[in-house]
């Protein structure tokens, strides 16, 4: 009874953080409160409490360093004009009448070069949100269009942060996984395409797009050069570099394009990678480029921190013993317990990593092979929140395209058939099996 009472009240707690646009670290905060006292009332001594909460931790640790180095990648990546050119490159490969595909399209490739859904969402998303209002081409269609976009990156992209959690946690290797992972996407993403097609045809767009690229060369030189610190990270990533040390010479490659390109001042170098990267307001520029540094990492590493150690005393009370496979389980039907579960837990947590990490605490009996068990997780655990609008998975990218309500939910073709394809590779898998034997 404890331990749901516990969980209705960091449920309600979370809901009314994402209702009221809070923190959410205060919420998970509030929950891992609970937990201790949860831990404690069940014969649990203080050093007990304190060797749970240091086993989530140290799993936090590897992520939270991760996050601060993006956000100091992101913001110098702003600062040298590699994301304006990124945007600007994208506005120019939009066809009129085939939009929404455009716009799924331009996200999924933003969100694997930069691996991260919000900050995709903030910039291409705004943009092509804009465009739509504009020019006569359905929201709900194209918001479902960016939802989907923003996260085939961050669910493959070895830059991506979920991703980097799912391979701490399971113990398998970051770059195996990202070409595992999209591999894995490639046919729910040309299915996806064709649908995204057939609704570009019924809804093109009916006005000219607007001047974007013009705004953003006003405050920024724009040329081919700003691509250099793309290459060089993915250079260092072929060359199997560790990813934070891939991510830190992509960022000094950045720093230098911005002095010698941009004309930044030395002196701006670590105040944009400590609070981001902003420019003069009042400019179509400064509403679309913004942010990053490691002040913008702090929220959702707090999230991180508080969701681990929260997982630890869940491990280590045997709080979720009752949920945890038994190890008989295979096939189709552990595939699908482990999304329900990824689903479930999102819905109490409502986001992404408290899914993922809940998920993979109670789900990780279920599978002898590790890769196998990334695999499932990876569509459940990272996915599933995606199917929860209070989720700030989702919550936080609709606020910032400026998209309310649910009439985008429809539309989430790749993620829907990126579920079902999981679930009939499965299916197919025990029908071969059935005849061999």
């Amino acid at each position: 009874m404890d331990l749901i009472v516990c969980i209705v009240l960091m449920f309600a707690a979370l809901l009314f953080t994402v209702w009221s646009g809070g923190q959410l670290f205060f919420a998970t905060g509030f929950g891992l409160a609970l937990f201790c006292i949860y831990a404690l009332r069940h014969g649990n001594s203080p050093r007990q409490l304190g060797a749970m909460l240091m086993v989530g931790v140290k799993k936090a640790l590897v992520v939270i360093l991760a996050l601060l180095v993006i956000g100091m990648l992101t913001a110098s990546w702003m600062l040298c004009g590699t994301i304006p050119y990124l945007v600007c490159l994208g506005m120019k490969l939009i066809q009129p009448r085939l939009f929404v595909l455009c716009a799924f399209l331009l996200c999924a490739a933003i969100s694997f070069l930069i691996g991260t859904a919000f900050g995709t969402a903030n910039t291409m998303g705004v943009v092509l949100m804009t465009i739509a209002r504009g020019c006569g081409v359905s929201p709900a269609i194209t918001a479902g269009a960016i939802l989907c976009g923003i996260y085939v990156g961050d669910r493959c992209s070895p830059m991506s942060s979920s991703l980097l959690l799912l391979s701490t946690l399971t113990g398998t290797d970051h770059y195996t996984n990202s070409r595992r992972t999209l591999r894995s996407c490639l046919a729910p993403l040309a299915l996806a395409c064709l649908c995204y097609l057939a609704f570009s045809l019924a809804n093109p767009m009916q006005g000219a797009v607007s001047d974007t690229a013009a705004a953003l060369g006003e405050s920024f030189c724009l040329r081919p050069v700003l691509l250099l610190p793309v290459a060089v990270m993915f250079l260092l990533c072929l060359c199997r570099v560790p990813m934070k040390k891939a991510m830190l010479g992509s960022i000094i490659a950045a720093c230098a394009v911005a002095l010698l390109v941009q004309g930044a001042s030395p002196l701006d170098l670590p105040r944009v990678l400590v609070l981001g990267f902003h420019l003069p307001e009042g400019t179509l520029a400064a509403s679309l480029i913004h942010g990053g540094g490691i002040s913008s990492m702090a929220s959702g590493c707090l999230v991180v921190l508080t969701s681990c150690a929260l997982a630890g005393i869940l491990e280590g009370t045997h709080a979720t013993a009752r949920f945890e496979s038994t190890g008989r389980e295979v096939g189709l039907g552990r595939y699908l317990r482990t999304t329900v579960t990824g689903i479930l837990t999102g819905a109490i947590g409502c986001n992404q990593t408290m899914a993922i990490v809940l998920t993979e605490s109670i789900r990780r009996g279920a599978y002898p092979d590790k890769d196998e068990f990334l695999q499932d997780l990876s569509f459940g655990g990272s996915l599933g929140p995606v199917l929860l609008p209070w989720c700030i998975t989702v919550y936080i990218p609709m606020q910032s395209i400026g998209f309310a309500g649910l009439g985008y939910y429809p539309y989430q073709f790749w993620i829907f058939l990126m579920l079902l394809w999981r679930a009939l590779i499965w299916a197919a898998h025990a029908r071969k099996s059935a005849k061999a034997a």
